[in-house]
């Protein structure tokens, strides 16, 4: 609709770290003359990204986050999950064991992120537990630290986005 009221011959640029297969199907219907450039990286993740993977039981990763975050202590660690439920459950987990945590997930309303990004950004909080949404769009000065409870299950791009949180500006 509002494409139609533009006159002339507007032109239309789309950026994107990564482009669904879904949103190449919309522009390719709605746009003609699509011209695409792909920009190669050497790897998925900055190289002053280091990953490393803790193995350990399902049951037994809650115990093996907690000594995680003693053991690195970070400036400010961002902690996925993958479902709504789980970030609820974590970040209550986090606050029974004395860490001051910030949750993130799409069932918050806009007013209610404004002001936990707001907390975050003022550093009330050094550890936040969030949801893929985080992972997409939202940044957040000082992340020193990305930590995965369990790879993403539908779409592992989404891991590239978590570890994309940290390594920001120049650091590692």
């Amino acid at each position: 609709k509002v494409v139609s009221l533009i006159q002339d011959k507007p032109q239309f640029l789309v950026f994107s770290a990564t482009m669904p297969k879904s949103l190449r199907i919309f522009i390719n219907k709605y746009l003609s003359g699509v011209d695409e450039i792909i920009i190669e990286e050497k790897s998925l993740t900055k190289d002053a990204i280091e990953h490393v993977m803790i193995p350990c039981k399902a049951r037994a990763k809650e115990e093996v986050l907690l000594e995680l975050l003693e053991t690195i202590t970070p400036y400010m660690a961002i902690i996925f999950a993958n479902t709504k439920e789980k970030v609820d459950h974590l970040s209550t987990f986090l606050a029974n064991n004395n860490y001051k945590v910030a949750k993130i997930h799409g069932d918050l309303d806009e007013r209610e992120r404004r002001q936990i990004l707001k907390r975050i950004h003022d550093l009330k909080y050094q550890y936040i537990v969030a949801s893929d949404i985080a992972a997409r769009g939202i940044d957040i000065e000082g992340v020193s630290h990305v930590i995965s409870i369990g790879f993403p299950k539908n779409n592992l791009e989404f891991y590239t986005h978590r570890a994309g949180r940290a390594g920001r500006n120049n650091l590692t």
